[in-house]
């Protein structure tokens, strides 16, 4: 078939009457396994998504410390990000004092008596009620009582915001350690201060941190298996997209 400048080469049409007469399982074998093959692992891999969305749905919304009621006039949001590394999940009680140019917290508990918190993985987000504004932020200090079973007594922190919800200023506290008596320094206390613009553009928290993202979330595939509850998209969604772009391949 000509065209301006050139010619192109137009399909061989299909013969159906061959197609479907040829169409038995005993000389297709091969194309069938591999269908049915995928067809079993889409199921599987469809139970387990729709699982884990459940339980993903389970960690959403923001939970409001125990002890609020008691200092009920100042608000802060306090977002925690637990490490995605083997065992970085914890169940011990995990505990912080946020000090201030102006005033301190005193000791506040990170718990919520109705879902898991700080699981491997995880963005946690609580509310924290103060009595008064602390002023410019300097350090937390933030431990655990190492109660937790086995492995989930360890705990891997990788960094934590503080936002002030009267006038919306964040203040970052990166930590990229283990609080565990078995690992690292053995320490489950420590100290972190307020994250300077030089902390905060550090390569390897940098690194990190858009290597997480980038697979938890960018990754189509690897999301399916690590996808942040806070994202839009299901892992339904996510598992249904993958096997659509394997079929097409």
């Amino acid at each position: 078939m000509p065209i301006l400048g050139g010619w192109i080469v137009l399909p061989a049409p299909i013969n159906w009457n061959y197609v479907f007469a040829n169409a038995s399982f005993s000389k297709n074998k091969t194309i069938y396994l591999t269908m049915i093959t995928l067809a079993i692992l889409y199921i599987i891999f469809m139970i387990y998504a729709r699982y884990k969305d459940k339980k993903d749905v389970e960690k959403l919304g923001v939970t409001p410390l125990p002890d609020n009621i008691l200092h009920d006039k100042y608000y802060y949001q306090i977002l925690v990000f637990t490490g995605f590394r083997k065992d970085s999940g914890t169940s011990s009680k995990v505990h912080f004092i946020i000090s201030g140019d102006d005033d301190e917290t005193g000791v506040r508990t990170l718990e919520d008596p109705k879902r898991k918190v700080l699981q491997r993985g995880g963005i946690d987000s609580f509310i924290m009620a103060v009595p008064k504004s602390l002023g410019r932020l300097n350090y937390m200090r933030i431990w655990h009582d190492n109660s937790g079973r086995g492995n989930q007594a360890s705990w891997f922190l990788k960094y934590i915001i503080v936002r002030d919800l009267q006038t919306m200023e964040k203040n970052h506290f990166i930590c990229q350690q283990w609080f565990a008596v078995e690992k690292d320094d053995g320490s489950i206390d420590r100290l972190l201060p307020v994250a300077g613009d030089a902390q905060k553009t550090d390569f390897t928290y940098l690194l990190s941190k858009k290597t997480y993202d980038s697979m938890s979330d960018g990754h189509l595939w690897f999301s399916v298996f690590s996808r942040p509850p806070s994202v839009k998209f299901t892992r339904t969604q996510r598992c249904t997209c993958c096997f659509v772009l394997l079929l097409m391949s």
